[in-house]
């Protein structure tokens, strides 16, 4: 009998250990600093800056999406130079808006940074259809495996690593699982 008290209340010493650490952890979870690239996003689905001689807009079609899925938006650019302002060297191609957060640095997915291109933003408007995709490279030829679900911040990934214009605001994407 008094062995089945023993075990008893060493039973019930575990489940309040457990209690505990679960509590704990949990507390701990809920007092988590914010992510600092997400924290700065806007929750709305566009987002604008004037500066200089440009205003640059991005328009999401959505700011929640199934990982994997891309997501489609529009890059519209005001370029008041009153001419083309081009950006040549090594690069490949346009901007790149991709998708990132504290935990993920997703680089953009350039086939080779050696291609001799150059990006021109003519002058007055331009509107540019473009796809945020919520894959990451992973370096296998597997293809490209979908983002973690989470919170992430558009971020800009221009050519050369050098910025033509000012960059909007960056807009908060939500990703979940399918």
């Amino acid at each position: 009998m008094s062995a089945n008290r023993s075990r008893l209340a060493m039973g019930a010493a575990v489940a309040s250990v457990a209690t505990t650490i679960a509590t704990l952890t949990l507390a701990g979870c809920s007092t988590a600093s914010p992510d600092p690239l997400v924290a700065k996003a806007t929750s709305a689905t566009s987002s604008s800056i004037t500066a200089d001689e440009f205003t640059v807009t991005l328009k999401l079609s959505t700011s929640r999406e199934v990982a994997g899925r891309p997501i489609d938006g529009t890059l519209i650019v005001v370029n008041r130079t009153g001419a083309p302002v081009e950006s040549s060297g090594v690069s490949c191609g346009n901007v790149a808006v991709v998708l990132k957060n504290s935990h993920v640095q997703n680089p953009s997915v350039s086939i080779a940074k050696a291609c001799a291109t150059h990006v021109i933003v003519p002058p007055g408007r331009s509107e540019r259809p473009i796809k945020i995709l919520t894959t990451y490279f992973a370096g296998t030829s597997a293809g490209l495996p979908a983002l973690p679900a989470g919170t992430y911040a558009t971020t800009f990934d221009w050519p050369n690593q050098h910025a033509l214009m000012p960059e909007p605001r960056p807009i908060k994407v939500v990703l979940v699982n399918s």
